[in-house]
């Protein structure tokens, strides 16, 4: 797979041994081991329902979908993409509250730094 960087993300494509390209244009912040992975099933799902294709592509374009929809919310499926969302909800709470404590305390010098730990 090869990532390209663009002004608002990436696009990562995958050629197979055929010269079938497939390409996910994906933001800044999504994982590349999700975008490989979703390239990868895209190609097997094309592999496997290009035999019995409808000649308008109808079947293509209904299974592409179907993969699309399921990596757009890959916290249902990838334990480590919703352990890191969970990371992302605590941290946020944690800041609110810090700043919750700074505006009772009066002026406080506070740093909160990011941590990712995935």
């Amino acid at each position: 797979m090869q990532v390209l960087p663009t002004s608002s993300g990436n696009c990562c494509v995958l050629v197979d041994e055929n010269n079938n390209i497939f390409i996910a244009l994906t933001n800044s912040g999504y994982a590349q081991r999700l975008a490989r992975a979703l390239l990868e099933e895209m190609k097997t799902e094309f592999i496997k329902n290009k035999a019995s294709e409808d000649k308008d592509g109808v079947s293509s374009k209904r299974y592409l979908a179907e993969i699309a929809m399921k990596y757009n919310s890959p916290t249902k499926f990838d334990k480590v993409a919703e352990a890191q969302s969970k990371v992302g909800e605590i941290t946020m709470k944690i800041q609110d509250e810090i700043k919750k404590v700074v505006g009772n305390h009066g002026q406080l010098n506070v740093h909160i730094y990011h941590l990712t730990l995935f």
